[in-house]
């Protein structure tokens, strides 16, 4: 975490920063529980939504690329 190394010194900062990323990682974690849940035949007529993509998400969000969602849902 590049930006918690450049905010040494600022807890209130880094605080922050590591919640954020919990919270985002929490959010993932639940989506991706939520496509495996559905994976399950007896839930297979329940309607898919965007965690269908949350194992795509995992891959971005470990080699780099940006996985999280934007405020504008895009």
């Amino acid at each position: 975490m590049l930006a918690a190394g450049l905010a040494e010194g600022e807890l209130d900062v880094v605080r922050f920063i590591v919640d954020d990323l919990v919270s985002r990682l929490n959010g993932l974690a639940g989506r991706l529980a939520e496509y495996n849940r559905k994976r399950d035949y007896r839930y297979a007529d329940e309607p898919k939504g965007d965690e269908q993509q949350s194992w795509m998400d995992v891959i971005r969000h470990y080699v780099g690329e940006d996985a999280w969602p934007r405020e504008d849902g895009q």
